[in-house]
């Protein structure tokens, strides 16, 4: 089941390139967005990803917003070209619910941990990791 997931997910991304699919998109959020902030953008970015992530594996939301994010980044120029970074890392930022990264799931089929207690834990966590990614995209790369 791993391996389907892992191989459709990556199908999907490849689709998305290969039909022009995230260019369009790309062009269409650009359009969107343009005269926003850097800060602004790269804080929606990981804040997307992070809700994807929440309802689907990270591989899946990775390949999903990888490439739309780079023609995004790609059609907004250079000054935020390290938009899909943002993108594939936030994409692992799901400490909320057990099914977005398999160290959750493992965690929660133990039976130690409930829901509840990975909201609690996970809520801040998402946030600070979401406020760390999107300071680190901003002034380090």
């Amino acid at each position: 089941g791993i391996l389907l997931l892992l191989g459709g997910s990556m199908c999907m991304g490849a689709a998305i390139t290969s039909s022009g699919l995230s260019s369009y998109l790309g062009g269409v959020l650009s359009n969107a967005i343009s005269g926003q902030p850097d800060l602004a953008i790269i804080l929606l970015v990981s804040l997307f990803a992070v809700i994807v992530t929440s309802f689907m594996s990270n591989t899946s939301t990775a390949a999903l917003a990888v490439p739309i994010v780079a023609s995004l980044s790609r059609a907004l120029g250079p000054g935020i070209a390290s938009l899909a970074m943002v993108a594939g890392i936030s994409s692992s930022f799901n400490y909320i619910t057990p099914f977005g990264t398999p160290p959750s799931a493992m965690a929660y089929s133990s039976g130690y941990i409930k829901v509840w207690d990975m909201m609690k834990v996970g809520i801040p966590l998402t946030l600070i990791a979401i406020i760390v990614i999107t300071a680190l995209a901003q002034w380090v790369w």
